[in-house]
């Protein structure tokens, strides 16, 4: 634009060359987005439509950094000088001027994509925020305060309209005689008139042309002060509606700092309970698996001794063992132990069969009979011993005095099992029958359990043990009818 006179008298733009001011407007059609095969451009046409989409591309590019120098705060490279476009809009980029940019949308749903596409182009040019450039005073000769040039020739223009135009001349009707004309032929004093006249004329002239030149010396620099001080009253009014705008966001941000200190107060109360509770909690599950791991150590402690009374009850008895020895072929230095006062008492003979001859015995395995077993290297327990009692099912009670006498441990069955057997080290059968005299005699049969290579349990026979009751008189009677004879 072209500046006002330096003096501000004047409505008129200043015509001086050096004084003008030249400012830039680009008004750039950047084309469509249709694409190539719509359009069907060949030759020079679909060159310049390269072209176009090239300065377009190089566009995006430019405000896609502009954008990323915002939110990151770093300096990159803006590649202006790529394109002619790019580089007519570098000062405007650069925040010497504003830009605007108008988007044409069609409506037609088959251009959706391309208005999408176009759209976001426009939605991310409108996110760059660009720092305006500060506006350059110039000071050239000292006739324009330094105060932007459109605020100096406004307020020039206003103080002109609100000034009246008169011109201000100083009067001035001293005379050095008294001016009495008593003749109208008195041509001396008119001549002498005529003169003190133009001497006053000249002196008023030279009075009024001084005058105007003080006036104007003076009109400039008051003229600048005055505009100084108008756009500092400006600026002061603006300072001071921003300051009041900052006490009010500096009032805002205090309570809003205050909540926060508040919250981050209750926060922390909060979070020192959750951590005393946390805490609790922690202790309570460390004291409850320590609990736990006593209790474990306890139960296990509880399940070994309980293991270890388990094994001494499936375990044979000692008792039986030594029973056994008694009762084996060699045990009969055992039977002379007993006291003469027992051999008096008892009336009931007490014989011991060996069922089994002395010599080896030789197994034949038959087809379907009982597992292979060795009884030779048959090793038997050294532990309590376990028997397996068979009784009949129906015992006739004899009312005798001598009675079996069983291991504490024995199991007294009427019809034994399998895994009852496999349990048991000896096995004890009971049988009652009546000889001719029509007393009972009761067999107690004596055999050993011994596993089977094919894990089942084969009994083998090794005692007999019998209990007979006989009756006095017929004993005598029968021994003297056998003398006789």
């Amino acid at each position: 634009m072209a500046p006002f006179e330096s003096t501000g008298l004047s409505i008129y733009p200043d015509s001086d060359p050096s004084g003008i001011i030249v400012s830039q407007l680009s008004l750039v059609d950047l084309a469509g987005s249709e694409r190539t095969k719509r359009t069907n451009n060949v030759g020079d046409r679909l060159a310049e439509a390269a072209s176009i989409n090239k300065s377009l591309m190089v566009l995006r590019q430019c405000i896609d950094k502009l954008r990323r120098n915002q939110r990151s705060g770093t300096c990159e490279t803006i590649p202006y000088r790529d394109t002619k476009l790019t580089m007519l809009f570098k000062n405007f980029f650069e925040g010497s001027g504003k830009i605007r940019m108008i988007i044409c949308a069609n409506p037609k749903p088959a251009d959706f994509e391309e208005n999408l596409n176009v759209l976001a182009f426009a939605e991310e040019s409108q996110s760059v925020c660009i720092t305006r450039a500060v506006d350059r005073l110039e000071t050239d000769t000292g006739s324009r305060p330094p105060v932007p040039r459109r605020f100096f020739s406004r307020w020039n223009y206003e103080i002109d309209q609100a000034m009246t135009t008169s011109p201000m001349l100083l009067s001035n009707s001293r005379l050095s005689f008294n001016f009495i004309i008593n003749d109208p032929d008195d041509a001396a004093s008119i001549a002498k008139l005529k003169e003190q006249c133009l001497a006053l004329a000249n002196i008023s002239n030279r009075e009024n042309h001084d005058f105007g030149s003080q006036v104007r010396d003076t009109e400039i620099p008051l003229r600048n002060a005055l505009c100084v001080a108008d756009y500092a009253k400006i600026q002061m009014e603006e300072l001071r509606a921003r300051s009041e705008q900052d006490a009010e966001q500096i009032a805002a941000y205090c309570a809003e700092n205050k909540k926060l200190k508040r919250e981050v107060i209750s926060l922390r109360e909060r979070l020192s309970r959750y951590e005393a509770e946390d805490e609790e909690l922690v202790s309570a599950e460390e004291h409850l698996r320590r609990s736990m791991k006593e209790e474990r150590s306890r139960a296990r402690k509880q399940d070994q001794k309980l293991r270890v009374i388990q094994d001494i009850c499936e375990a044979p008895s000692p008792s039986f063992a030594q029973l056994r020895s008694k009762f084996s072929i060699g045990g009969d230095a055992s039977s002379e132990a007993a006291t003469p006062l027992q051999k008096r008492k008892v009336t009931t003979t007490l014989s011991s069969q060996a069922g089994p001859s002395r010599e080896p015995r030789r197994e034949q395995r038959t087809p379907g009979g009982p597992g292979y077993f060795n009884p030779k290297y048959h090793r038997r327990s050294k532990s309590a011993p376990r028997v397996l009692d068979h009784q009949p099912t129906h015992r006739v009670p004899t009312g005798g005095i001598l009675r079996v006498k069983m291991p504490q441990n024995a199991k007294h069955v009427t019809r034994p099992e399998a895994h009852q057997l496999q349990k048991s080290s000896d096995y004890v059968l009971t049988h009652q029958e009546v000889d001719e005299d029509g007393n009972i005699n009761t067999s107690l049969i004596k055999g050993e359990c011994i596993p089977t290579a094919g894990g089942g349990t084969a009994v083998l026979f090794n005692d007999i043990e019998q209990v007979s009751h006989k009756s006095p008189g017929r004993t005598l009677r029968s021994s003297r009818s056998t003398n006789r004879t």
